[in-house]
Parts: C-alpha cells; sequence; structure tokens
C-alpha cells in the first residue's frame, strides 16, 4: 500500500516539475519522515504493552510535541506533503504517549494516597 501511494506521489511530481534532481531530494524527504515516525512506535509499543512510564519525562515529550507541531504547521505553510504527514502521525503517537503518562502517573498518585 505504502509503495503504491509512493509511486503515485512519485510520479505526481515527476509531471510536474520534470526535474529529477527535485525528485531525489523530495525521496531523502519521503526516507527521513519515514524513519522519523517509526522512531516513536516502538516507545508506544512499550507502553501500552507494560502500563509503565516512570522512567519518561513528561517535559521532554511536551517540548517534542510542540516542535512537531510546528514542523507540521510550516510544512501546511509549504503545502508539503513531505512535512506535513509525517509530523501529522508523529505528533498522534507522541499524544499517544503524554496521554498515558499523566494517566499512569495520575493513577499512580491515586494509588499512593489511598
Amino acid at each position: 500500500m505504502f509503495y503504491i501511494i509512493l509511486k503515485l506521489y512519485i510520479n505526481i511530481q515527476l509531471n510536474k516539475k520534470g526535474n529529477y534532481m527535485e525528485f531525489n531530494i523530495e525521496i531523502i524527504g519521503i526516507v527521513a519522515g519515514l524513519i522519523t515516525t517509526l522512531a516513536s512506535v516502538p516507545q508506544v509499543v512499550q507502553i501500552y504493552k507494560t502500563n509503565e512510564v516512570s522512567g519518561l519525562s513528561l517535559y521532554y515529550f511536551i517540548i517534542l510535541f510542540s516542535g512537531i507541531f510546528l514542523w507540521f504547521l510550516y510544512g501546511i505553510l509549504l503545502n508539503s506533503i513531505t512535512l506535513v504527514v509525517p509530523n501529522l502521525i508523529t505528533g498522534i503517537l507522541i499524544s499517544l504517549i503524554i496521554y498515558k503518562i499523566i494517566v499512569l502517573k495520575r493513577k499512580k498518585v491515586d494509588l499512593n494516597q489511598s
């Protein structure tokens, strides 16, 4: 599925620009976005499997989310799907982490007070 979408996108870009140099640069952006997005997946999976967030900093993920959100906005302003899509997906993944950190740490505080 990803291959088909990538191939369609590449053909559209080549037809628009007709410049293979820009095409190669775009491929670098797509691969970078894919790798950056995939980097968050193991952390999300680990948190949801173990329900453990004691070693994670909420502030780190809030700051990270802020940067990702700004990259997302920047991509919208540039009309760059290469920036928008990966940052949107990564933002969602980081939001899930932030949510779990807040919920699980609150639950831990509630248990300690009982």
